[in-house]
């Protein structure tokens, strides 16, 4: 059976998270304007850095116990760039006005803020997988920008 466009572009949202080097949680994300992938990301750490997973964040070498999802970023480091912001910074903010980001995690407050500025009109989520992380068995939808009451935080 073919998937619809939402199921595609989650599942290739998944498949990004596969790249990710962040040693706490994996997120992939991908920008679509008009059916065409304009951008994609993953969490890791800026080009030349140390990768999480080698060592290179300060918060990735920390247990859940340590720190827990959502705790402080300025008492406990994280050098990874987020996914939604590796796939707007590849698309450009312009070309994101209008657009569609697939994610596989519910954005931070910092990427949600991203999100609202580039113009980005829908946001679809789900199927976020690992340990520590619920699984989405039904995209989510959300318009952007998303509400400030989301609690969740995206490492």
């Amino acid at each position: 059976m073919r998937p619809s466009w939402d199921d595609f572009f989650l599942d290739l949202a998944q498949l990004w998270s596969t790249m990710s080097t962040c040693s706490r949680r994996q997120v992939g994300a991908v920008v679509v304007q008009d059916r065409k992938v304009i951008g994609n990301g993953f969490n890791g750490v800026a080009s030349q850095k140390l990768h999480c997973s080698d060592g290179g964040c300060p918060r990735g070498q920390l247990s859940y116990e340590d720190v827990p999802a959502g705790a402080d970023y300025n008492q406990f480091p994280c050098f990874a760039i987020h996914a939604e912001h590796n796939a707007i910074l590849q698309a450009g903010l312009a070309a994101c006005r209008g657009a569609t980001l697939y994610v596989t995690a519910i954005p931070c407050q910092q990427c949600t803020n991203l999100i609202e500025h580039a113009g980005i009109e829908r946001v679809v989520m789900g199927r976020e997988r690992g340990e520590d992380q619920q699984t989405t068995e039904e995209p989510q939808e959300h318009d952007a920008p998303h509400p400030s009451s989301i609690e969740e935080d995206c490492e």
